[in-house]
C-alpha cells in the first residue's frame, strides 16, 4: 500500500481548490445539523478562525482542511488525475479499516506520510471501527515534538503519538473522560487507555479518578504495567496521561501480530468507556450512538462478536429448522435424540461466523436463514472441533449449498475465506 502517492497534499495552500474544499466542507457541516461554533470546538480552533476560512478571508493550508474534515468524519485524498493535473481534492468517508492501518504503521515506521496517517487517517479508521459519529467526539492527534491541551499547554511527546476521544456533548468544562492510545516515539509499545483530565490535580480531582477507577472496578496492581512504563519512560510519556490514567492496556508492538487483534482491543476499550460514562454520569452513549451503527449491530453486539458470543436470532433459528425439516444439512440420515419440546433435536449454527470483522463487513445480513445451517449434535461439534480435514469437507459442502442464498443477500465471499474465517488451521486451504 502505497500512502505516498494516495495521501500527499503536500504544504500547498487551498483557498479554492479544483474541488472548492472550503464550500464542500461547509456543505457538509450544515448537513450534520453543525454550524461555525460546533465545529471550531471540535476543531480545537476560536471561532473567529473558522469564520475567516470559511467566508475566504484567511487562506488555508492542507493541515487546516484535513482537520477539519477529521472533525466532520472524514478525510481529504488526492485523486491523481484530475483536470489540473496534479489531482483534484476529494472528501471521502471510507478509509483503510484501523487494524491494517495499525499495522501498517507498526511494520513501516517513520515513513514519509506517517504524520497524515496518524494525524488523519488512523483516528477516522477508529471512527469507522467503532460506528460512532466523528462529530460526537472531540478528536485530538498529535505526532511530534509537542502536544496541545486545553488550546494553551504545550507538553513534550517527543515523537511519540496520542490519539484521544471525548465525548464533546457531555464535558463542557475542564474536566473529560477520554478514551484512545499511545505509541512510543521508537514505535515499540502501543498503549490503549481511558484517562480523566482535568486543569488541576487537587484532592477532590484524585478522589474523582479513584472513584472512576472504582466504577470500572479497576486496582493499582492491575495497572502496575502502566504507571512503570510511564515512570521509565518520562522524556516523552504525558504527564497528563500519568496522572489521569483509569484504566490501561500496555502492549509491545511485536505481540501484536494481526489486525483483529488491535481492533478487538479497541472495541473492548469503547465499551469500558461507554460504562464508564453510563455508571457515573447516568447517560448511555452506547445506546445514543447505536443509531451511527449503520449495520444495525450496537456496542454490545460488537464485544460479542468479539468473544464469540453473538447469538443468532430465535426467528432465524426457526426458519432454519423449518427449511431443513428438522434434518442434518450435511446428511438427512443422521438420527439425533428427542429435544424438551419433543421434537428431534438440532442445533443451528452460523456459516459466515458472526465476529466483529464480518459484522462490519456485512451487517445483519449474517442474521438471515442464508448464513445459518441445520446440523446433528454430532456434526455440529465436528465443524467446531473436528479434524482438519473432516471440517473441510464440512465447510465446502455447506458453502456449495448456500452459495447462491448467500450471494442474494449481497453476501458475496470465497470458499477461501469462509474458511479463514472460521478456522487459523484452515487458511489457504485453496
Amino acid at each position: 500500500m502505497n500512502y505516498c502517492d494516495e495521501y500527499s497534499l503536500g504544504d500547498k495552500q487551498i483557498e479554492k481548490a479544483p474541488t472548492d474544499i472550503i464550500t464542500t466542507l461547509g456543505m457538509v457541516m450544515r448537513s450534520k445539523g453543525l454550524n461555525q461554533r460546533d465545529l471550531s470546538e471540535l476543531n480545537g480552533w476560536p471561532t473567529s478562525r473558522t469564520n475567516k476560512i470559511m467566508k475566504g478571508r484567511q487562506n488555508a493550508n492542507s493541515k487546516d482542511c484535513r482537520i477539519m474534515a477529521r472533525s466532520l468524519g472524514c478525510v481529504i485524498r488526492n485523486r491523481p488525475y484530475g483536470n489540473n493535473g496534479n489531482g483534484d481534492i476529494e472528501l471521502l468517508y471510507k478509509v483503510e479499516r484501523f487494524g491494517n492501518l495499525f499495522m501498517h504503521l507498526k511494520n513501516c515506521p517513520k515513513e514519509e506520510d506517517e504524520r497524515v496517517i496518524t494525524e488523519f487517517e488512523l483516528p477516522i479508521s477508529i471512527v469507522n471501527l467503532l460506528r460512532i459519529e466523528a462529530t460526537d467526539f472531540v478528536i485530538s492527534s498529535n505526532i511530534g515534538r509537542t502536544m496541545a491541551y486545553n488550546h494553551e499547554e504545550q507538553e513534550s511527546i517527543d515523537g511519540g503519538i496520542a490519539i484521544t476521544f471525548e465525548q464533546r456533548h457531555i464535558f463542557t468544562g475542564p474536566d473529560k473522560l477520554c478514551f484512545g492510545m499511545l505509541i512510543s516515539p521508537e514505535r515499540d509499545f502501543v498503549i490503549l487507555g481511558i484517562w480523566y483530565f482535568t486543569d488541576k490535580w487537587d484532592e477532590e480531582s484524585l478522589e474523582m479518578r479513584f472513584c472512576y477507577k472504582h466504577i470500572l472496578d479497576v486496582n493499582d496492581l492491575e495497572t502496575k504495567e502502566y504507571d512503570d512504563f510511564a515512570e521509565n519512560n518520562t522524556k516523552w510519556f504525558p504527564e497528563k496521561y500519568k496522572f489521569g490514567e483509569i484504566d490501561s492496556l500496555v502492549y509491545p508492538m511485536q505481540e501484536i501480530e494481526n489486525a483483529e487483534f488491535i481492533e478487538g482491543e479497541m472495541i473492548h476499550l469503547f465499551t469500558e468507556y461507554c460504562s464508564l460514562i453510563r455508571d457515573a454520569l447516568g447517560v448511555d452513549i452506547a445506546e445514543n450512538t447505536a443509531g451511527a451503527y449503520g449495520k444495525g449491530f450496537s456496542t454490545l453486539d460488537l464485544y460479542n462478536g468479539l468473544v464469540g458470543n453473538q447469538p443468532i436470532p430465535f426467528n432465524v433459528k426457526q426458519e432454519v429448522l423449518e427449511r431443513a425439516k428438522r434434518r442434518c444439512e450435511i446428511d438427512a440420515e443422521h438420527v439425533t435424540f428427542e429435544g424438551i419440546d419433543g421434537k428431534p433435536y438440532m442445533e443451528v449454527v452460523p456459516l459466515i461466523p458472526i465476529i466483529t470483522e464480518t459484522m462490519i463487513l456485512f451487517g445483519q445480513s449474517l442474521n438471515s436463514e442464508a448464513n445459518a445451517v441445520c446440523l446433528c449434535p454430532m456434526c455440529a461439534a465436528k465443524l467446531r472441533n473436528g479434524c482438519r480435514d473432516d471440517r473441510e469437507d464440512m465447510f465446502v459442502q455447506l458453502y456449495r449449498n448456500q452459495r447462491e442464498k448467500l450471494r442474494k443477500m449481497d453476501i458475496n465471499v470465497s470458499l477461501t475465506q469462509l474458511l479463514s474465517w472460521n478456522a487459523n488451521d484452515l487458511k489457504g486451504v485453496l
